[in-house]
């Protein structure tokens, strides 16, 4: 059938709003392993219209073993835009679902109320991610720092299809590298695609497939979560295995979160004349992970939101990989403290998503 400029039941349109925001969380945290740097700050407002976020984190120095006095500190700042590029949305009219009208129990029996709105709503998003950074990596044992900037840049899509199940996919391409070995950089890529339904309109469940390549290796990684809200104004989200967090909404302008997640960044990393690794190559690669548990504050502003967090990183692990076969040294450093800050600016104009879902309320 022809495509209509008519709005929609208002009941069905909520659906749609809640679940797209809410498989937009989805995205954003699969970002974090495909920006694979944990300075690629995500939020789900700057999916809804044109943002610039500006973050940084600081992990506290702490021993590079059980029983070493050598330390390791870890410090960063962090960019980055994320531009609406094409979007489209178009309702289709199908007398067919009128049909259903006979199946609908009560007024309060959404499933059987959404499947009798005669109209199809067909819609996709894409953006542009681009990013960049620095981190300054300082092991006790050197004298000077390892200065690692950043550059990465990409695509994302959600497409709506039919039965309210969603398509997303992300492609990422990241240059980071010790600014003493730049002129041996080598990229890295990361990319997800996944699948999510919204069940029963009570809850959303997803699942996919995350592929990281670089430093001569391929990652693949299945993940799968759910999202849901909670008895009063808190929401749950369970994406596994990257992360779980529990956001609580005082008000339209306070939100408190704690969040045990997955977090790390990979880097070309400078082998220098120590005598760490005499027998590696002087470009050698890089790979910082650790579980990262903090509790969160954000103030929404009128042109952007101010996120202040606090916490603590363990189970962390500094990996050094040898180019040239898959042998790798790596260091266990103990649990320290970890802070971070970031603001998210607002740009004047609006994405198709946020023009189309202008009053999302994620409360739930």
């Amino acid at each position: 059938m022809g495509s209509f400029a008519a709005k929609p039941n208002t009941i069905t349109m909520n659906l749609y709003r809640l679940a797209f925001c809410v498989i937009v969380a989805v995205l954003l945290g699969c970002c974090r392993f495909a920006a694979a740097q944990s300075l690629s700050v995500k939020d789900i407002t700057q999916f809804f219209s044109p943002s610039v976020t500006l973050r940084s984190e600081l992990i506290l120095p702490s021993p590079l073993s059980e029983n070493d006095t050598i330390l390791h500190t870890n410090a960063g700042v962090g960019l980055q835009a994320n531009i609406p590029l094409k979007g489209k949305i178009e309702f289709d009219l199908n007398l067919g679902k009128l049909k259903n009208l006979k199946n609908i129990k009560s007024w309060t029996d959404w499933q059987n109320i959404s499947k009798s709105v005669p109209v199809d709503i067909r819609a996709y998003q894409l953006f542009l991610t681009l990013g960049g950074g620095y981190r300054n990596l300082r092991l006790d044992y050197e004298t000077e720092p390892h200065r690692l900037p950043y550059v990465t840049g990409g695509v994302m899509g959600i497409h709506l299809q039919k039965k309210l199940k969603f398509l997303f996919y992300s492609a990422n391409l990241l240059i980071s590298e010790d600014i003493n070995t730049l002129n041996r950089t080598r990229p890295f890529f990361n990319g997800f695609v996944g699948q999510a339904r919204l069940y029963k309109f009570s809850f959303l469940y997803y699942y996919g497939l995350f592929l990281s390549a670089g430093n001569k290796r391929v990652l693949p990684v299945p993940f799968a979560g759910i999202s849901a809200g909670l008895p009063g104004a808190f929401n749950l989200q369970v994406i596994l295995p990257l992360e779980v967090a529990i956001t609580y909404r005082k008000n339209s302008k306070l939100l408190a979160t704690a969040t045990v997640a997955l977090s790390g960044f990979t880097s070309g990393f400078e082998n220098r004349n120590t005598g760490f690794l005499p027998d590696y190559d002087q470009r050698i690669g890089f790979a910082n992970n650790f579980i990262k548990s903090t509790l969160a504050g954000t103030y929404v502003l009128p042109k952007g939101r101010l996120k202040v967090e606090a916490g603590a990183a363990y189970a962390q692990g500094l990996r050094f990989l040898e180019s040239k076969n898959k042998d790798s040294f790596s260091f266990k450093p103990k649990a320290a403290p970890f802070v971070g800050i970031s603001y998210q600016m607002n740009l004047g104009n609006r994405s198709l998503v946020s023009i189309l879902f202008d009053k999302i309320d994620f409360k739930w």
